[in-house]
């Protein structure tokens, strides 16, 4: 039987108690708590041909955390394509012809940059030449 993921999203409380959940869950909740104690990282949301991963980037070390394991970055797969990435409260999202984000244009480019320089990635989709603004 596969989980539907809604199913096994856990907050940051049982994620660390029972060392479960998702990706997505293991991703936001180790990048919550390296922003809480200042650790910089990236959340990263890409694509390969047949899959979806989130993960969590520490460039001043050039490590990663991936289902909550930390690892190099060259153990990433090849052929990365970014679809979104999080840094701190700022987010942007690509899609097919669309630029999400709650931060001016220039900046969410410079972030989509900035996870992409980090592992070689590529962008799934090309950079739209406006944003739509999006706020929580």
């Amino acid at each position: 039987m596969t989980w539907p993921v809604n199913v096994i999203t856990n907050n940051i409380d049982d994620s660390y108690r029972t060392k479960g959940g998702n990706c997505r869950v293991q991703a936001i909740n180790l990048s919550s708590v390296m922003d809480i104690v200042g650790v910089s990282n990236i959340l990263d949301k890409s694509t390969y041909p047949v899959e979806s991963h989130m993960i969590v980037l520490i460039p001043q070390i050039k490590k990663l955390f991936s289902n909550g394991v930390i690892k190099e970055y060259d153990s990433l797969k090849k052929n990365r394509e970014i679809i979104g990435v999080i840094i701190k409260d700022r987010y942007v999202l690509l899609s097919y012809d669309s630029l999400y984000a709650n931060t001016d244009y220039n900046h969410a480019v410079a972030m989509l940059e900035k996870a992409r320089d980090q592992i070689n990635a590529i962008y799934k989709y090309d950079i739209p030449d406006k944003i739509i603004h999006i706020q929580f």
